[in-house]
């Protein structure tokens, strides 16, 4: 922190810049800065007064936009409020925290975007990316290498400087080497060898079938949506700024595996995992999204859990109510997602971590909890996200998520109150909805306990109320737990698995058995107080897999499974462990669980 404070007081430097611009005025821009007090949306924000507007304000010394300390890619872009034409974009950057790796992005939907210029080589200072002349109505700086802790911007600038078009009339030349480095049943990877322009290719139109192109910025593609074991004709084209599209290149005729993708029999691809809040605070890209989804899709990933925030706890009318900023991003992610994979089912996931308080070393319910007013505020944002839905930016479409999950935590013992929670929720906003989840608790760990917090016949009661039911069979470390061994921990899945099932039964709501979809622990080491209460080498997911299967095998009826979190599973949150730490639990998901019959 010493060194941003150092960085933001007066420099000599820019002092002297300042009275030399006082003086020779004549070196500014003559354009006009096209981005100048534009509205502006931002991935993240660093701090109160360093939000995307004062990237846009004219003051390139004093103000700036900064990202989010915790984002790896970070990005800001500019709505200019109409379509302009442009060819430069100017970025003032500090002295330390600039982005090493950053593209400059054009857009005339905020959807779509054409890459105008690329370095992993940034050293702060100005960038001046001129190009031919385009029209566009959102330019976005797309960053994902940090000089430093974050990414800052002093000044995002646009200006139309007249040079048009250049007279470009040359198509870049066709593709070659398209081919397919992988399928699934439903979707294909493709990939081709880059074209080459007079000035320069910005993106390919990939065609199926001669038809529906699909507009990418880089050499791959993946083409979701398909249909099991039918075979597709591809073929490429590449485009320039000015519009100039090159010949087509050789079709490449690509059939989707079979349902299943690859599994022999009784294949288990009714998994859900939670997903990141990060992916829904804001609108990704469309592009991120696919990528994103592709990667669910590959994994076998039928329910997403969306983590959109935490629910107020309050004693006040905003009980049970939930912040918007955390699904601002909602209705672009569930649109793009549909788009990409229609069969994975977007779950809203809404949390709560003040169940109880202790007195005196004693478990005390909240009040706030599953009162009135709670019941009725949480009713509500699920009534809007669920049966109402959102909208992408205000406008258009309403875009409905498929269900709701809860976490309630920490667990009451056999808990009346939130028994009636749910069964309030069931009689309102979920009446008629079949993906109703809950987070439910994994116990007892420890020496000398004799009664789970949640009993044989309360786990009933819940199951008769909600279609799913997902024990965190984590976390059962420390504190006089049993679990210090993975053998012990892989007992722990194989006999929580057997009671819940034996629970549950045949019960659920509408004569339709409550599915049993226990969460597996992919994440890094924790620990408080000097005692470890997580450690993946104990609670690892090959264990949970193993005890999960030997549950199975022993007569337990087991709908799929989950993964928690998804961001460290997938290698997209690397903190204590480097990315590659998580790829054996990713091979053993798929040989130990989704392959395995």
């Amino acid at each position: 922190m010493s060194k941003i404070l150092r960085q933001r007081k007066p420099a000599i430097l820019l002092i002297l810049i300042s009275l030399l611009a006082t003086f020779f005025p004549a070196i500014s821009f003559a354009a006009t800065n096209l981005a100048l007090n534009k509205t502006t949306t931002t991935s993240s924000v660093w701090a109160t007064g360093y939000g995307g507007a004062k990237a846009v304000d004219g003051n390139s010394t004093a103000t700036s936009w900064a990202s989010a300390e915790s984002e790896a890619t970070s990005w800001i872009y500019v709505n200019l409020g109409s379509l302009q034409t442009i060819d430069s974009v100017v970025v003032k950057w500090p002295q330390y925290t600039y982005a090493s790796a950053f593209k400059i992005q054009t857009s005339t939907d905020a959807s779509n975007w054409v890459d105008k210029y690329t370095t992993t080589s940034g050293a702060g200072g100005t960038t001046t990316a001129n190009f031919t002349s385009t029209s566009a109505q959102y330019v976005r700086v797309y960053l994902t290498g940090k000089a430093d802790i974050y990414y800052e911007i002093f000044e995002l600038e646009v200006y139309n400087n007249g040079g048009g078009s250049g007279g470009d009339t040359t198509a870049p030349t066709a593709p070659t080497g398209l081919t397919s480095p992988s399928q699934t049943s439903t979707s294909v990877n493709l990939s081709w060898t880059a074209s080459t322009d007079n000035v320069a290719v910005t993106s390919y139109d990939v065609y199926k079938n001669g038809a529906n192109p699909v507009n990418v910025t880089g050499t791959t593609a993946v083409i979701s949506g398909l249909t099991a074991s039918t075979s597709y004709t591809f073929t490429v084209k590449a485009k320039d700024a000015a519009g100039n599209a090159s010949a087509a290149s050789s079709p490449l005729s690509v059939t989707t595996t079979a349902s299943g993708g690859g599994c022999s029999s009784n294949c288990h691809v009714n998994n859900a995992t939670f997903l990141n809040s990060a992916w829904f605070a804001s609108a990704q890209s469309a592009a991120n999204i696919a990528t994103y989804v592709n990667e669910l899709a590959a994994k076998k990933i039928k329910y997403q859990f969306a983590d959109i925030g935490v629910l107020v706890d309050s004693a006040t009318s905003t009980n049970g109510t939930l912040p918007a900023a955390g699904y601002a991003g909602l209705a672009t992610w569930i649109k793009n997602s549909r788009l990409t994979d229609p069969n994975q089912l977007i779950i809203i996931d809404l949390n709560y971590g003040s169940r109880f308080t202790r007195v005196s070393g004693t478990k005390v319910g909240n009040p706030n909890f599953g009162n009135a007013t709670f019941n009725t505020n949480v009713n509500a944002i699920i009534n809007t996200l669920v049966n109402v839905g959102v909208q992408v930016g205000g406008t258009g479409p309403f875009y409905k998520a498929d269900g709701v999950h809860l976490d309630i935590e920490g667990f009451m013992t056999n808990d009346t109150t939130l028994l009636n929670t749910l069964q309030y929720l069931r009689n309102n906003a979920l009446a008629s909805n079949t993906n109703f989840s809950i987070s439910t608790p994994a116990d007892p760990p420890y020496s000398g306990v004799s009664s789970y917090q949640w009993s044989n016949a309360y786990i009933g009661q819940v199951a008769a109320i909600v279609n799913m039911m997902n024990p965190m069979i984590y976390d059962a470390m420390g504190w006089g737990s049993d679990i210090t061994t993975a053998n012990s921990f892989k007992t722990l899945w194989t006999n929580e698995i057997t009671r819940y099932s034996n629970a549950i039964g045949n019960t659920g709501p509408g004569g339709v058995r409550s599915q049993l979809v226990p969460t597996l622990p992919s994440y890094e080491l924790k620990s408080a107080d000097g005692t470890v209460y997580h450690d993946p080498a104990v609670e690892s997911l090959q264990k949970a897999a193993e005890g999960l299967n030997a549950a199975i095998a022993g007569g337990a009826n087991v709908y799929g499974a989950g993964i928690f979190w998804w961001s460290n599973f997938i290698g997209r949150n690397a903190g204590v462990y480097g990315s590659s730490f998580y790829t054996p639990d990713q091979t053993n998901w798929m040989n130990l669980w989704v392959n395995h019959s």
